[in-house]
C-alpha cells in the first residue's frame, strides 16, 4: 500500500528569522541535507524514496512576525511541488493580519469560537494582541520540538482522487 506523508515543512529557510533559524538548527547534524532539501524538490523526492514514502504534503504558512515568512511561502511550495505533482501536494497558508488579501475573518474578543472569551472579566484582545497569543500557541510547542532528532510521521492513505 502506498505511503503518505501528511505533514512535512518544506519551507524557504532563507526567509527565516535569525533567531528562529538558530532554534531550528541547534544541535542537529542534518542542516546540510534539510537546507538542500528546501532548494531541491529532487533531493526531496530521492529522500521519500529512500524512506519508502511514495506522497508527502507540504505544509506552509505565512508568519512574517514570528518566523519571517510572508505570503511568498504559498508561491514557493506551489512551484517546488511543480517537479513531481504526483508526489508532492503543496499546502498553503493565509496570515491573519495580510492587509486583507486572503484575511480569514475572525470573531474580536474571542481565542477560538470554542474556548470562548479570551479574558473572561478583562474584555477583549485587541486584534495584534489576540493574533501574536495565537502564533505563540502555535509555534512554541514547535520551537520546543526542534531540538529533537528528526522523525518521519507516515500515515497510508487511499489512492489520490481524480
Amino acid at each position: 500500500m502506498p505511503v503518505t506523508d501528511a505533514h512535512i515543512h518544506v519551507q524557504p529557510w532563507w526567509e527565516l528569522r535569525a533567531e528562529v533559524l538558530e532554534v531550528m538548527t541547534r544541535g542537529r547534524t542534518d542542516v546540510p541535507e534539510l537546507q538542500s532539501i528546501m532548494k531541491s524538490p529532487e533531493r526531496l523526492l530521492r529522500r521519500l524514496d529512500q524512506d519508502g514514502i511514495a506522497r508527502a504534503v507540504l505544509v506552509n504558512y505565512p508568519s512574517p512576525d514570528l518566523m519571517g515568512f510572508t505570503a511568498r511561502v504559498n508561491e514557493y511550495v506551489a512551484e517546488y511541488c511543480k517537479a513531481a505533482p504526483d508526489r508532492l501536494v503543496p499546502m498553503g497558508g493565509v496570515h491573519g493580519q495580510d492587509g486583507g488579501h486572503g484575511r480569514v475573518p475572525r470573531r474580536r474578543g474571542l481565542a477560538r469560537d470554542h474556548r470562548g472569551p479570551a479574558r473572561p472579566g478583562k474584555g477583549p484582545l485587541s486584534r495584534g494582541e489576540e493574533e501574536r497569543r495565537d502564533q505563540r500557541e502555535h509555534h512554541e510547542p514547535r520551537l520546543a520540538r526542534a531540538r529533537r532528532p528528526p522523525r518521519v510521521a507516515v500515515l497510508s492513505s487511499p489512492p489520490p482522487c481524480r
